[in-house]
Parts: structure tokens; C-alpha cells; sequence
């Protein structure tokens, strides 16, 4: 567990709520022009497009899953998120005397939850923070980012759609012809009647 900075201690241990004016500027600063959304690489977990949203926990237990915050439950994963998204969404938690990034929630308890956060007066990852399930707070969700194409795979996949619409131009071509693309000349019915065959000039 991550050791309380100095001017931390005294909320060790203790129920971390905002106020209504501490809720007010967390999401003021959001709207002053803060990062709401932002990709990272997770170590060992590859590339998530991190994003942010106010509210209480109370109000939209929904929103807590596993799906959305992949760390509940695992303080390590939730320390490896935080970090790898640092201050890149700026602090907008207001816990005085310091300010915090988007919360990180890895334990739900009846009537708390266990989070961690970017610091920003040390620039550092914080100790664990507990918040009332009625505290209005800014908390982070993600989602995986897909795995681009490997090159030849890409290079692949362009060479047989090119060949693609080849094709598909070819048979355009051809029934614009009155041709049969399958068998050229040979299924192809003359103003004689007689299949394959020319009608004889005089």
C-alpha cells in the first residue's frame, strides 16, 4: 500500500467527501477546458481510451461494473490505470488541502468506496481514498482500444479487396457488353440464333 504523503496524513483512514463548492469547481475545472477523454497504454493490459463522468455512486450504481472499470476489485490494475493516465485529465477532485485526478474505485463497500488517483501536488500516484457512496465526485471509466492490423495482414486484406473490385468492374463491364463473364463469347446468343456464331455479311 502506497504511503500517505506528508500534509495527507490526516485523512488517513477517514471519509473523503466533497462539498457542494468542491463539486462545483471539480467540474468547472472539466468545463475550463480539462481532458475529458484520453488513450493510454496500460503496461500488460495494452490500449484503453480512458474517459470521465460526475456523479454519485448512489445515484447510478449502474455505472460501477467491471465492464466500465476494469480495476474493481484489484487495486494493482486500478494503481497501473491511474498511473498510466497520470495528469493527463487534469485534477478535478478537490479533497483539500490537494487536488486529485479522476478517481480509480477498486472496493465497494456498503456505504463507502476505495479508490486511488493522480496527486497533484506531489505528481505522484495517491494512497488509497475513501469516499461516501453520496459524495459527488469524478470518477474514470475505459474501454479497449482494438489492436490495429499487422502490416502484412493489412497488406493482405488490400491486395484481396483490390482484386475485389477488379472483379466487380470487370462483370459490370462485361454485363453493360451483353457478355457473360464466366464463359466469354461461347454463352452468347447472335441475331441468328446459333450460339458463338457471327451473322454472315453479303
Amino acid at each position: 500500500m502506497a504511503t500517505l504523503k506528508a500534509g495527507f496524513a490526516p485523512f488517513r483512514g477517514s471519509v473523503l467527501a466533497m462539498s457542494a463548492l468542491g463539486a462545483a469547481m471539480a467540474i468547472g475545472a472539466l468545463s475550463a477546458g480539462h481532458a475529458q477523454a484520453v488513450v493510454v497504454n496500460v503496461p500488460g493490459y495494452g490500449s484503453w481510451d480512458v474517459t470521465t463522468f460526475s456523479g454519485t455512486y448512489n445515484a447510478d450504481p449502474g455505472k460501477f461494473n467491471n465492464d466500465a472499470m476494469p480495476w474493481l476489485q484489484n487495486k494493482a490494475v486500478a494503481d497501473a490505470f491511474a498511473t498510466a493516465v497520470g495528469s493527463s485529465l487534469g485534477f478535478p477532485n478537490d479533497f483539500p488541502p490537494f487536488n486529485y485526478g479522476p478517481l480509480f474505485p477498486y472496493l465497494v463497500s456498503p456505504s463507502t468506496l476505495t479508490a486511488v488517483a493522480w496527486q497533484a501536488f506531489a505528481d505522484t500516484l495517491s494512497a488509497p481514498i475513501l469516499v461516501t457512496k453520496a459524495s459527488l465526485n469524478i470518477w474514470a471509466t475505459a474501454a479497449p482500444v482494438p489492436a490495429p492490423l499487422p502490416l502484412l495482414g493489412a497488406a493482405s486484406a488490400f491486395g484481396v479487396s483490390r482484386r475485389l473490385r477488379h472483379r466487380i468492374h470487370r462483370i459490370k463491364r462485361n454485363t453493360n457488353t451483353g457478355s457473360n463473364p464466366c464463359c466469354g463469347d461461347a454463352g452468347m446468343t447472335t441475331p441468328t440464333g446459333a450460339p458463338g456464331v457471327s451473322p454472315r455479311r453479303s
